[in-house]
């Protein structure tokens, strides 16, 4: 679970130095005095879409963070389910189902699709082989997966992969 917060954190620190570079940068094109050699920059400064490629990018920044800490956080909270209910067959039924589902469409997916290597598929097939000996090696990762964007309804639904209702949360939060 840390390690989501620490990703989400350190993305938005990134979009914030962006910010503060994107301040100063403003401030060069209101300096009569600029460096010859940032006349470019000034002249780029001054052009209207300035604003809009700063704008544009602080949002895909920010949705990128969204996303990432979505699927960070999804495969914590199934690794740390795995280490609570120690054994795959303790697991809620919910929760095998959409693991033994998700695992082998993401191994045909490697197959199919070159998506991963080979490697993957080997440690995804033997992470499944293990839970069905009653093993818990998950493949936490398949959890989070999504080909939607991760608004609230597509997260309440990734979610709830892992036997966890989210349902009783109104849409309007």
């Amino acid at each position: 679970m840390k390690s989501s917060i620490t990703g989400l954190r350190q993305s938005m620190a990134g979009v914030a130095d962006f910010i503060n570079f994107a301040a100063n940068m403003g401030k060069i094109r209101t300096q009569p005095s600029a460096a010859p050699c940032l006349h470019e920059v000034a002249l780029y400064l001054s052009a209207p879409s300035w604003h809009q490629h700063t704008y544009s990018f602080c949002i895909v920044s920010i949705y990128g963070a969204h996303e990432r800490f979505i699927r960070d956080f999804c495969s914590d909270v199934a690794l740390i389910l795995g280490k609570i209910y120690e054994s795959y067959s303790r697991l809620p039924e919910k929760m095998r189902l959409s693991h033994e589902k998700l695992s082998i469409e993401r191994a045909r997916d490697v197959l199919e699709r070159r998506f991963g290597d080979h490697h993957d598929f080997q440690q995804w097939v033997s992470n499944l082989n293990s839970c069905f000996d009653d093993g818990m090696s998950l493949n936490s990762e398949v959890f989070s997966s999504s080909s939607s964007n991760y608004r609230s309804h597509v997260v309440k639904d990734v979610i709830g992969r892992m036997g966890i209702d989210l349902s009783v949360i109104d849409e309007n939060v």
